[in-house]
């Protein structure tokens, strides 16, 4: 007797989908048969790719897209046009700690609740663009399937911090504070050690510097004019509300979020502070920083200077 065929898991694509011939028709079936589709029939055969209108089975539809919520092994969610159904969804699934994956029409906003998590900007208007897309999203797969991963997102985040203030004693709450002037401590020892030259991740630089006066604090409400400056922009992010640990954390977020590389200057229970190259496009990723942490209360100085070599 042959073998039945293994069952194959299940990724689920949320989106705005609209009417047939709408405009935000088009826009999902070029996600879904131009870009999501293509990649896990080419890398990814043992999944198979369910979108609420191409659901086959019988019965009522928002029951349905429940369960796909809450089992799907994976979530593909486009948050493009800001569709509340979409957001909806992306709550559900939030909830049930699961992976997700949120993709974005490019240059379209990102609501700051969720704009530290990472997304995946699309575009199909090139044939360049369209394999930069799947590129992205082959890659935003692998590290979602590597055994390590971890799922992170507001809900998560969220339970963490009430798990820990619930069941931590007072000694384990000065511990981590303790931690974190600890790795401030070790951050400032390796930039005396181990002078770089390099911008990339969490690389502590060095090399000497002077920073002109910063520019207008940004926090919510606020508007900043950037000026361009010479060689680098620094970026100090302070907050007398949140713990050093959160500072640390969300610091980190924002700029993997917004910048390809950069270098960690310090880190301590008062302020992190960061420094990217100075260019267009780092001054515009530098001013959707001050933004994203101004509007969570954070306290953001955007400098710029010149590097003493």
């Amino acid at each position: 007797m042959a073998e039945k065929p293994a069952k194959k898991k299940t990724c689920f694509v949320v989106s705005p989908i609209g009417n047939d011939g709408s405009q935000e028709r088009i826009h999902a079936d070029w996600l879904l048969e131009g870009i999501i589709t293509p990649v896990f029939a080419a890398h990814y055969a043992n999944y198979q790719i369910v979108r609420a209108d191409k659901m086959p089975a019988p019965g009522l539809i928002d029951v349905q897209i429940i369960e796909q919520l809450l089992d799907a092994e994976l979530v593909i969610a486009d948050i493009t046009t800001l569709n509340p159904n979409v957001f909806y969804e992306i709550g559900v699934r939030h909830v049930v700690n699961k992976p997700i994956i949120h993709m974005v029409r490019a240059n379209d906003p990102i609501p700051f609740d969720i704009k530290l998590f990472r997304h995946i900007p699309f575009s199909v208007a090139t044939p360049q663009a369209l394999e930069s897309a799947k590129a992205a999203l082959r890659e935003a797969l692998e590290a979602t399937f590597a055994e390590d991963f971890k799922v992170d997102n507001p809900v998560t985040r969220t339970r963490g911090v009430v798990k820990f203030e619930e069941n931590a004693t007072p000694g384990e709450k000065v511990m981590q504070e303790q931690m974190a002037n600890l790795n401030a401590r070790v951050a400032l020892l390796e930039r005396a050690d181990n002078p770089v030259a390099s911008f990339s991740p969490f690389v502590v630089e060095s090399s000497g510097r002077h920073l002109a006066k910063p520019l207008r604090w940004v926090g919510r409400g606020s508007q900043t004019t950037i000026q361009f400056a010479q060689d680098e922009i620094s970026i100090k992010v302070s907050s007398s509300v949140q713990s050093a640990a959160y500072l640390i954390a969300d610091v980190r977020k924002a700029m993997e979020t917004h910048f390809e590389s950069f270098a960690t200057i310090e880190e301590n229970t008062a302020f992190v502070l960061c420094s990217v190259l100075n260019n267009d496009r780092n001054m515009k990723a530098a001013k959707e920083v001050a933004e994203t942490l101004g509007g969570m209360e954070y306290r953001v100085e955007l400098t710029t200077g010149r590097r003493i070599k």
